[in-house]
């Protein structure tokens, strides 16, 4: 027998309260003889016996009450008693794991398969009536019903629902979770089985504090259970791995080639000589290879696709292998653009190769265009003078440049303010021809268009006066992360000879202002 509330059997102490008042009153009695006292004698010597029977039983009586009182309020449990009498009832957890581990051995017959047969059997053959829950070990510790059922019946339902592949089990956790669900339960008898594959990576020396600790506190339960551990399946020896997917760039677009070359990895033991391994765009195959893996050995698989659509698409590398199919497949979405197109505004043309304003940058938004490369182009360019500029020209254009242009009239104005009120991007490279006073009176105070206004000019062309360069860091913004990867180029490398200072941000404006990227 146990007690669940043992703090309050405290209150036996009660039980010396008769005892304590019986014995005060018995020293302050006296004894006051009057005269017809000696008539009474002899009926006093009759009943003497019975009244001291009586007298005891009253004490007994005054002193079980409190006694039955403080037993009562310590709530006892009487264990074993039940499966004395053939209805053993109890209050049954199953820690469960459903690791990725637990998929080893093949299909139908796999590690999980085997405790997932186990863990049915104990929950059919616990007594009807009992408390019964299952307790999952990974991909996040919870119990498959909540609170605990007594129906049998459904357990078994939702075991036969479930499958294993959810990374490591957490061992202390669970045995954690496993001591806060028995203390919701009701019946004394208390069971905790564990049913696993015990791999290294879960039961590992590392942790052993941590479940030390989760079984002390099992351990000092008011009702400690009584703990199985059931081993089961065999250790895996034979594991393929896609560890990574490379891809030839960083950007694609519509129509352009791309390059994915998988990295594959032979864990096990076991070699392949004839390894099949597939590449699928938007769930449809596209391809397929065959590759020999050594025991041990890594080799890498190329496969070359194009997309018909722009949009984010999703591609996924397979290897044909063994039975942990969580790691033999690789998946990524990519982002495929459409073409994006640009209207550059020039501010100041020449005649001469290379001397107008958007010259270079033409050259540098369709470099495949320009060289008559078999590749496309993401972003498409028009170039026009400023006269040309107009509402019509901006019709179906994505990206506003104005490169070097002293200033708009009003209805260019208004045009340009429509476009990047609906969406439009709108670009602004500075050069010698450009008006600040209008460019700062105009689009950034009264259109508001500008983020910042124009201040003095910075620099010299001197070959000898200081250079500018943008600070090197991470690019957080779409429009230049692109530069993390040094093999598209390195901003930092670039030399400024001449630039614009920029003013002051007014405290009445707008203060959301994302920097791109800054000058050192």
């Amino acid at each position: 027998m146990t007690f669940l509330n043992v703090i309050l059997l405290g209150g036996l102490a009660a039980t010396s309260l008769p005892l304590l008042i019986h014995l005060f009153n018995k020293h302050r009695s006296r004894t006051v003889r009057w005269g017809a006292m000696h008539l009474l004698d002899v009926a006093f010597e009759t009943n003497k016996r019975r009244l001291l029977i009586e007298h005891w039983l009253l004490l007994f009586i005054r002193c079980l009450i409190p006694t039955l009182l403080a037993l009562c309020m310590a709530r006892p449990v009487f264990i074993g008693a039940a499966k004395l009498l053939g209805a053993e009832k109890s209050s049954l957890v199953v820690l469960l794991d459903n690791s990725y581990s637990m998929e080893s051995g093949g299909a139908g017959n796999s590690n999980f398969a085997q405790a997932r047969d186990a863990a049915t059997k104990v929950v059919e053959n616990a007594t009807r009536g009992s408390d019964l829950s299952v307790v999952l070990m990974a991909g996040g510790v919870a119990p498959l019903l909540d609170p605990p059922t007594f129906d049998n019946a459904r357990l078994v339902k939702e075991l036969a629902r479930l499958d294993a592949g959810f990374g490591q089990a957490t061992v202390p956790e669970s045995l954690e979770a496993a001591a806060t669900m028995l203390s919701k339960m009701s019946q004394p008898y208390r069971e905790l089985v564990v049913i696993t594959d015990f791999q290294r990576v879960s039961w590992s020396d590392k942790e052993s504090a941590a479940r030390a600790r989760a079984t002390q506190l099992l351990q000092n339960m008011p009702l400690p259970p009584h703990v199985t551990l059931l081993h089961v399946g065999t250790e895996g020896k034979d594991n393929v791995s896609v560890d990574s997917l490379d891809f030839s760039r960083l950007v694609f677009g519509k129509g352009q080639p791309m390059q994915v070359r998988a990295n594959l990895r032979n864990w096990g033991e076991r070699e392949y000589p004839e390894l099949r391994v597939y590449f699928r765009v938007d769930g449809r195959e596209r391809s397929a290879s065959q590759v020999s893996l050594a025991a041990g050995e890594s080799k890498q698989v190329l496969f070359t696709t194009t997309f018909d659509s722009a949009g984010s698409h999703f591609i996924e590398v397979y290897a044909d292998a063994d039975a942990l199919k969580a790691d033999n497949s690789y998946q990524a979405a990519v982002p495929v653009w459409d073409e994006v197109p640009a209207l550059l505004v020039n501010g100041d043309p020449s005649p001469e190769p290379l001397k107008g304003e958007t010259d270079f940058l033409q050259i540098a938004l369709q470099p495949f265009g320009q060289t008559k490369a078999d590749l496309t182009d993401l972003i498409t360019t028009r170039v026009i003078e400023v006269r040309d500029l107009t509402a019509e020209s901006l019709a179906r254009v994505r990206v506003l440049v104005l490169a070097n242009v002293r200033q708009l009239t009003d209805p260019q104005l208004r045009a340009v303010r429509d476009f990047v009120r609906e969406g439009g991007g709108l670009l602004v490279f500075p050069g010698n021809r450009l008006n600040t006073e209008w460019y700062n009176n105009t689009l950034f105070r009264a259109e508001q268009i500008l983020p910042l206004p124009f201040a003095s000019l910075a620099g010299s062309l001197d070959d000898h006066g200081p250079r500018a360069h943008i600070v090197a860091e991470r690019y957080n913004h779409p429009a230049l992360e692109l530069f993390n990867d040094p093999r598209n180029g390195n901003l930092a490398e670039a030399e400024i000879k001449l630039w614009f200072k920029t003013g002051p941000r007014p405290a009445d404006a707008d203060q959301s202002l994302n920097v791109l990227a800054q000058l050192d």
